[in-house]
C-alpha cells in the first residue's frame, strides 16, 4: 500500500525516495497560515481531494484556506492530482495567491488540465512552467485552464522554438514579430498570454494557426496575414482586446475555428 507523506512549504524534506506515496484527502485542510512555495516531493504519485483546501465555499471560511501560497512546485513522480465535479473538493481549492506552478514530470498528470485544479488556482497565476520535451503535451492539456497565465518551457533560451517547421513556443520581448522563414504552422498557445507583443507578420509559407495561439495577447494590435493561410483555429485571438481596425479574411482561408476573433473588441472591416 502507498504510504502517505506531506509536502514541502519552504525546505526540502528528507523522505523515503524508493516509496511511492500519496497525500491524502483533507491532509492539510484548513492550514491557512501556510505561506511562500508549496513544493511536492518527486515520490509522491497522487494528491487526493481536499489535501490542501477546506471543503467549504462559506466565506466565513476564507481564513482556512491557503490563500498566502505564491507557488507550487510539483515533482517528478506525479501521476494523478483529483479532480472531481464540485470546485471545493478540489487540493487547492482556495489557493487565490498562486502566481508561478512548476511542473517536473515528463507525463502530464492526471487531472491537471480540463476542470481540474487551475480552474480553481489561477486568479493570480502568472506562469507555469513545464519540462521542455513534454512541452505540447502540457499545452494541449492546460491551454484552456491557465486564464491569463502563460505556459513556458523549462530552461528554453530561444526567442523562437521551432519543431518540424512549426513554431512551438514563443518566449522573446515583444514588439513587433515577424514569423521566421520555413514555418508552416504556428503551434497551439505558442504565443498565448503574450501581453508584450504588438504587431504580428506572418510569412509567406504560414498554412495554418493552432488553437490559441494568440490568445489573451492584450497588446496585440494588429496582424497581416499572407496569401497562402489556410486554417485559424479555435481561440486563437481570443480575448485580444487591443486588435483594432480593419481585419481582412485572405481568400484562401477554409477554415476558422470556435470563438477564434472572441472578445476583439475593437475589430472592423470584412
Amino acid at each position: 500500500m502507498a504510504s502517505s507523506i506531506g509536502p514541502v512549504f519552504t525546505a526540502i524534506v528528507s523522505m523515503p525516495a524508493a516509496r511511492a506515496a500519496r497525500i491524502p484527502s483533507g491532509a492539510f485542510s484548513g492550514c491557512g497560515n501556510i505561506s511562500g512555495e508549496l513544493v511536492i516531493p518527486n515520490n509522491v504519485t497522487t494528491i487526493d481531494s481536499n489535501a490542501f483546501s477546506y471543503a467549504s465555499t462559506n466565506t466565513g471560511y476564507a481564513g482556512l484556506q491557503m490563500s498566502k501560497v505564491t507557488s507550487i512546485v510539483f515533482g517528478e513522480g506525479l501521476k494523478t492530482i483529483y479532480s472531481g465535479n464540485y470546485s471545493y473538493n478540489n487540493p487547492f481549492y482556495g489557493f487565490s495567491g498562486v502566481k508561478e506552478i512548476t511542473f517536473k514530470s515528463t507525463t502530464v498528470p492526471s487531472g491537471a488540465g480540463g476542470y481540474g485544479f487551475l480552474r480553481y488556482a489561477n486568479e493570480s497565476l502568472e506562469t507555469v512552467y513545464v519540462p521542455a520535451e513534454s512541452y505540447s503535451a502540457y499545452v494541449s492539456a492546460l491551454s484552456g485552464s491557465v486564464n491569463k497565465a502563460r505556459i513556458v518551457a523549462s530552461g528554453n533560451n530561444e526567442d523562437f522554438v521551432v519543431t518540424d517547421g512549426t513554431l512551438v513556443l514563443y518566449t522573446g520581448e515583444g514588439g513587433d514579430i515577424e514569423i521566421p522563414a520555413g514555418v508552416e504552422s504556428v503551434g497551439q498557445s505558442a504565443f498565448q498570454n503574450c501581453k508584450t507583443i504588438t504587431s504580428v507578420k506572418f510569412n509567406d509559407e504560414l498554412k495554418s494557426i493552432g488553437n490559441y495561439a494568440f490568445s489573451g495577447c492584450t497588446s496585440l494590435t494588429s496582424v497581416e496575414f499572407n496569401e497562402k493561410l489556410e486554417t485559424i483555429g479555435s481561440y486563437v485571438f481570443s480575448g485580444c482586446t487591443a486588435f483594432a481596425g480593419e481585419l481582412t479574411i485572405t481568400k484562401n482561408i477554409i477554415s476558422i475555428g470556435d470563438y477564434a476573433f472572441s472578445g476583439c473588441t475593437a475589430l472592423t472591416g470584412s
